[in-house]
């Protein structure tokens, strides 16, 4: 990436070099940003930024709306690929004398965001100043912003710092570069001592690697120059940790239990409630037969209800046996308790979803979309139904995963119906008083309470449309068991 970076550069020199008469205006950049920072959050920001910038320079500089922005540049440019590379030249196509650019991005385990902005003098073609503002969520930095943005001009206009001002004092665009690529090589190559480490894939040395992957991330973390391997490196961490819980998995269960990693952000659930998710894994399917059966075997988990399960006659639910059809090893464990779901998903060292990670899962992160693969509506080629006839004229379950359409962006399949799916949250008529930090919403410290209404999500075989989106959800007392309700796990990330 920063080779690029290093070729347009060169290529750019000699337009930076060339004489200009700009305007007097400011143009305010919409914040860069990676896959794992929500899209509204950033344009929000953005947007708090140029009205904070256009207040405290009135009457100095005119800001340029991004209307006009976009209205200006060409339309096949795009700027969130001038990060750090073609600021000045997007400066100058504007006619601003200034432009503020940056990065929106979580560091570290504990996910904290940072703000990153930079002040670009587009006459001089020099970085003027930075400043990075830190906090815990969207709203910690939003509260900063008035100082951060008031710091960025003071030292941008006023007086240079860090190592932009050593760069601007030599007044020549190829010490910055050269500063560049001498911190390049210095990263790239502690990261190619790493993937020497893991050359023949030997996983005796996954730990290792993991640890060496670990550092590198928290070396370069504060560098004013960043990380140019950071995003590869933070995606061969999580597949390495991927590998090490299916490993675990497949030595518990002695069989494949596929595992997908939902990555954190923040989402609006229910009632305009706002809610935070820290990464986590996430079971690609419900738990199955098969896989359940092993947890019987090893004398933790008891046996399904199939004999005295809620069995649906086509009008109501009543009590009796179902079908051996139900029965196959890639059917969707059903007709147990919400305690059965639980002592599985500890078995195997995870737990039921919160409410909120099941949503924010189904929402294929946390995306205004009504069902998992989108806002296409819903039948019988995207999920297992009643659209007429149950379980899509098969009158039961499906063997899990066979509706691909309707899986969602990550990977996660039946999400939407099959089965209804066991959450950890006990059951709230309101959000007043959800937890904000994605956690379950429980009135005793592990949920533990078994007296009390349990959640539950997703549409089962013969529920039809008006249940099936990604925000309907059902109560019922943990203790019951039903021929449509399942469950699946989630695993954190250690």
């Amino acid at each position: 990436m920063l080779n690029m970076w290093l070729f347009m550069i060169s290529l750019l020199i000699p337009i930076f070099l060339q004489a200009q008469v700009l305007d007097d205006k400011i143009a305010v950049l919409q914040l860069s940003h990676r896959s794992d920072v929500n899209e509204n959050e950033v344009i929000y920001l953005t947007a708090q930024i140029q009205e904070q910038v256009q207040t405290m320079i009135k009457g100095r500089y005119q800001v340029i709306t991004q209307e006009n922005i976009l209205t200006l540049l060409p339309e096949n440019q795009k700027l969130e690929d001038c990060i750090d590379r073609c600021e000045v030249d997007i400066g100058r196509m504007l006619g601003a004398a200034l432009i503020i650019t940056g990065q929106l991005i979580q560091f570290g385990t504990q996910k904290e965001l940072r703000c990153m902005l930079k002040l670009h003098d587009s006459k001089t073609a020099t970085l003027l100043s930075s400043q990075t503002i830190k906090g815990k969520n969207i709203d910690e930095i939003e509260a900063q912003l008035n100082q951060g943005i008031s710091q960025l001009l003071k030292d941008g206009l006023g007086q240079e710092i860090g190592i932009d001002q050593e760069i601007k004092k030599a007044g020549h665009l190829e010490q910055q570069v050269q500063a560049m690529e001498t911190h390049y090589r210095e990263v790239k190559n502690d990261w190619e001592q790493i993937k020497i480490m893991w050359i023949d894939r030997d996983e005796n040395k996954m730990p290792m690697v993991i640890s060496a992957i670990t550092l590198f991330l928290k070396k370069y973390q504060d560098h004013p120059l960043g990380n140019a391997f950071e995003g590869e490196s933070q995606q061969l961490l999580a597949e390495l940790k991927r590998t090490q819980i299916k490993k675990g998995l497949q030595q518990r269960l002695g069989l494949e239990m596929e595992i997908i990693l939902i990555k954190g952000g923040s989402f609006v659930m229910g009632q305009e409630q706002k809610v935070k998710i820290k990464d986590f894994y996430m079971g690609q399917s419900e738990v199955t037969v098969a896989q359940y059966r092993k947890c019987i075997e090893a004398g933790v988990c008891t046996k399904p209800y199939w004999h005295e399960c809620g069995v649906w006659d086509g009008i109501k639910l009543k009590v009796g046996q179902i079908d051996e059809m139900f029965m196959g090893d890639d059917q969707p464990v059903i007709c147990i308790d919400w305690h059965q779901a639980r002592t599985f998903s500890q078995w195997v060292g995870g737990d039921l979803p919160s409410e909120a990670q099941w949503e924010y899962a189904a929402r294929a992160q946390g995306k205004k979309i009504m069902y998992p693969w989108g806002d296409q509506h819903i039948n019988c080629q995207y999920a297992v139904m009643n659209t007429g006839e149950n379980g899509c004229g098969l009158g039961r379950t499906w063997a899990v995963c066979r509706k691909t359409k309707g899986h969602s962006e990550q990977g996660l399949c039946d999400m939407m119906g099959n089965v209804w799916e066991w959450v950890l949250d006990e059951f709230h008529e309101s959000d007043v008083g959800r937890p904000r930090d994605g956690g379950a919403w429980c009135g005793d410290r592990g949920c533990l309470n078994q007296q009390v209404a349990r959640v539950f999500r997703g549409g089962g075989w013969y529920d039809d449309h008006a249940v099936m989106n990604v925000s309907h959800r059902l109560k019922m007392s943990g203790r019951r068991r039903v021929d449509c309700l399942g469950f699946r796990v989630v695993l954190d990330i250690k």
